[in-house]
């Protein structure tokens, strides 16, 4: 696992998660994954996609002790619980001490992105950008303008560029950023959350021209990065 400082680098190792076959508790190898979004990502291997993600600043951590395992970290959230253990206990406190960074480094961003919600849409400083966008409604593919500033890992939405207050924001936590054609729009992308229950649940935005278009993929990029 990488013990590099959180705030440069995203940590990663191969604990032990406890799954359940046919009612059979079981524990695997994982590849896992802590960004700075503040996300646990967890992989059968280290090529595939993740099977899981857990939004680390909405659940509680705590030291588990179990029976036939050592060094065990239960991450919890009403009756959603995940248990994972390390190899040894110095990767147990490596472990421990990178959860504690992730949650403190999120909550920080997520306390500054509620400051800025009461902002105009001009007030926030230095935003990764901002400009005209249409939000797309896919049930009739309506589309609403709308100026949209971009900022940490956040997106606020404002009716017009004077507006005193956003009326609208999207926390990009886990969510992923793609291409994608809509018909009777150009230059379209699609924001996809890290749990997609259902084919609504994916927010798609068109471009009035390409130079638009572009710009808001490069700095959505750049927070996927940033964050990632």
């Amino acid at each position: 696992m990488s013990t590099s400082h959180f705030e440069r680098h995203s940590a990663r190792g191969i604990p032990s998660r406890q799954t359940k076959c046919g009612g059979i508790k079981l524990w695997s190898k994982q590849w896992v994954v802590v960004k700075r979004d503040g996300c646990l990502y967890y992989h059968k291997s280290r090529e595939s996609q993740p099977s899981g993600i857990i939004v680390l600043p909405s659940f509680h951590y705590s030291k588990a002790v179990c029976a036939n395992r050592k060094n065990v970290i239960k991450i919890t959230r009403g009756s959603s619980v995940y248990l994972f253990a390390a190899h040894d206990l110095q990767e147990y406190e490596k472990w421990l001490q990178v959860l504690a960074e992730a949650t403190k480094t999120q909550t920080l961003i997520l306390n500054h992105s509620i400051h800025n919600c009461a902002l105009s849409a001009l007030a926030i400083d230095n935003p990764l950008y901002s400009g005209w966008i249409l939000k797309l409604k896919l049930s009739g593919f309506r589309a609403k303008r709308k100026w949209c500033v971009l900022k940490d890992n956040m997106m606020f939405f404002y009716y017009d560029i004077k507006d005193k207050k956003a009326h609208e924001v999207l926390c990009l936590t886990g969510y992923s950023c793609a291409a994608t054609s809509v018909r009777d729009y150009k230059y379209c992308f699609a924001l996809i959350p890290p749990t997609m229950k259902r084919w609504n649940s994916v927010l798609v935005f068109a471009n009035e021209n390409k130079h638009s278009y572009d710009r808001w993929l490069i700095r959505s990029g750049v927070c996927w990065t940033v964050h990632s």
